[in-house]
Formats: structure tokens, C-alpha cells, sequence
């Protein structure tokens, strides 16, 4: 299986870009992450990540993304409206099975968590899984590809929903 990341960045979360770690910012945490879930295997065939930047976080994100070892693509635009993040995620999903989606903020994703999560997601053959209950920050999302592409065609037909913005729960959102 194919399986796509997608990190969005919230471009008001400058603190995702401190070296508060150690000397490594959040966001270098979760690139260090990716890397480990890819190695892995056990997450589907992880070697494509596509970065949703804020123009004012762009140049501290391209830095950090040097340290993925795959293809990056770092998209720079306002990604705060719903329909605007769901439609170009669901073009660059095309061809993927899954997309593990996480935010820059959160330095905490746990690989052996992610790849439960990521197992009962294909085993139960799910559209969408979340971790609920765990806290915030510790395990991403995996929602199924065609399910995006549903979404985001959703999104297109809700006036209300169409004008919303991007929250941490973006999917359960829309659902």
C-alpha cells in the first residue's frame, strides 16, 4: 500500500519552529518521525511527503525537511480554508491508498502508536482513524485516499462548510 504524509502547518504556531528540543524545533521532530515510521514499513510504503506551508513559516520549513529521506514537496499558499486544504490534498493524494495526516506543532507522534493506528486502519479496511481518547499530539491520522477526494467534493456543494477553517480535527469536521 501506498501511503502518503501530509503535515499542515499552522502558520500561527511560530513556536513549532523554536530549537526548544535539545536544539531541534517540533517540526524537526516530526520530520526525525516521518523518517522512522518510513523505515518501518509497517505504515504502507511511506517515501512522499506534501508539506502545507504558510508563506511565513516556508523558508523554516524547507530548511527542516532536508532531513527526510524521500520526496518532499513543500506547497506555500493559504491553506486555511477547508475546501482549499481538501482539494489540492486530494490531488496530490492521487495514486496513494492512505494519507497519514499530522500537524508541524506537534513534536510528540509516536511511531509504535502510528503504526497501530495505521494497522487497524487497513485491517478493518476504515475510511478514517483516529486515535480518540489518546492525547493530543501522540498519534496522526490515516484516512483512506478516496475518502478525501469525498470530502473535499462535499466541501464544494457546503456554502458553510466551504468557508470554514482548517482546525486540528479537519476531517471529523466535515464528517
Amino acid at each position: 500500500m501506498k501511503t502518503l504524509v501530509s503535515v499542515y502547518d499552522e502558520k500561527n504556531y511560530l513556536y513549532a519552529y523554536e530549537p526548544i528540543f535539545n536544539g531541534e524545533s517540533a517540526f524537526d521532530r516530526v520530520c526525525s518521525w516521518i523518517n522512522s515510521i518510513s523505515k518501518k514499513n509497517n505504515c504502507g510504503q511511506v517515501d512522499t511527503v506534501v508539506v502545507f506551508a504558510s508563506k511565513e513559516n516556508e523558508m523554516k520549513i524547507r530548511e527542516s525537511v532536508k532531513k527526510l529521506n524521500m520526496t518532499v514537496e513543500v506547497l506555500s499558499d493559504d491553506f486555511s480554508s477547508v475546501e482549499k486544504f481538501l482539494s489540492t490534498l486530494a490531488s496530490k493524494a492521487q495514486g496513494y491508498d492512505n494519507v497519514i495526516h499530522v500537524r508541524s506543532s506537534c513534536p510528540f507522534y509516536d511511531a509504535e502508536l502510528t503504526e497501530e493506528i495505521y494497522s487497524l486502519h487497513t485491517k478493518s479496511a476504515s475510511e478514517y482513524t483516529f486515535a480518540d481518547g489518546w492525547p493530543e499530539g501522540l498519534s496522526p491520522c490515516v484516512i483512506n485516499t478516496e475518502t478525501v477526494a469525498v470530502l473535499s467534493s462535499l466541501v464544494q456543494k457546503d456554502s458553510i462548510k466551504k468557508e470554514s477553517k482548517v482546525t486540528k480535527d479537519v476531517f471529523f469536521d466535515v464528517m
